[in-house]
């Protein structure tokens, strides 16, 4: 059975006993099953290479490549402002990062170049992947869409996401 029909079940149950039957309730007899923790996948680093160099547009391809030479996950680089990349001190500052908490990410000297090259051609105002349409920052789906279209041009057929390249900077750092 899946994990989730077994624990809406075992939810059912006790909400019967405790609150309708007015019992009480003890793990020990009956434990919630415990979910299966699944190792993420991790691309190879020509795999992901080829993925982050495919897009021709520079835009897409320097989002690409941030994200997978800096490890981000999806919302604090679409939370990124022009303003937070140092380049004296060749880091990024995430703030309110997951658990609500801030960090400094190192850049590299050729991550600086892409990021330099890219305000040169796109000129961002306040965010600093901006959105054509609106001016403020891009979607999240917006992002998935440009890895998925990378992923498909750079032939790669196995399953990942935005998200598996913070696992393959994981991985290789």
């Amino acid at each position: 059975m899946a994990q989730s029909f077994l624990n809406s079940a075992y939810s059912g149950i006790k909400v019967l006993l405790v609150q309708v039957l007015g019992r009480e309730w003890d793990t020990r007899i009956l434990p919630r099953a415990r979910r299966v923790k699944l190792l993420p996948g991790v691309l190879s680093v020509s795999e992901a290479l080829s993925i982050v160099n495919a897009p021709k547009n520079l835009k897409h391809r320097t989002i690409l490549r941030l994200l997978y030479a800096t490890g981000l996950r999806m919302g604090e680089l679409l939370r990124l402002r022009v303003s937070d990349v140092d380049s004296k001190r060749m880091v990024l500052p995430v703030r309110q990062g997951k658990g609500f908490k801030d960090r400094q990410v190192p850049m590299s000297e050729v991550l600086l170049d892409s990021l330099r090259k890219y305000w040169i051609q796109f000129r961002p105002k306040e965010y600093l992947f901006e959105s054509a349409c609106t001016g403020g920052a891009l979607s999240a789906r917006t992002i998935q869409v440009i890895f998925q279209k990378a992923k498909c041009k750079a032939g790669v057929t196995r399953q990942a996401g935005v998200h598996t390249l913070r696992h393959c900077y994981a991985h290789t750092h």
